[in-house]
């Protein structure tokens, strides 16, 4: 059984990501931020980013998404809500300890858990 983040789930159309920074919600837990819209299909699709002008070594971005990716990879309820999710590293020190950005992620996955328990 492979442990990776599935092609499908990955958030890539432009459209999709475009609708989401512009309808979507969004709320902060220091040093992440949850961009989310209620997706119409019942497929979920997550997109992870790490700004270029926060990160200018590229090994630093990708260090920073392949936490938020294993964070995420850990909650599977998440896979089930009908949801597209874009979660931003906004840190603009030295990338934080893996940690302090995992216990932020598990802070707001519970925070967007709690928003679907309410529906």
């Amino acid at each position: 059984m492979s442990t990776k983040l599935p092609k499908q789930a990955k958030l890539k159309s432009d459209k999709q990501i475009t609708l989401l920074f512009k309808e979507g919600k969004s709320f902060t837990t220091y040093p992440l931020r949850f961009h989310y819209i209620i997706n119409d299909n019942l497929d979920s699709k997550i997109l992870f980013s790490a700004p270029k002008r926060l990160f200018k070594k590229a090994v630093d971005r990708n260090r920073a998404k392949r936490i938020l990716r294993e964070g995420y990879r850990k909650h599977e309820r998440f896979k089930e809500y009908p949801i597209h999710l874009a979660i931003s590293y906004l840190a603009t020190s030295n990338l934080e300890q893996s940690d302090k950005i995992t216990a932020a992620l598990n802070k707001g996955l519970r925070q967007l858990d709690s928003h679907f328990e309410v529906r």
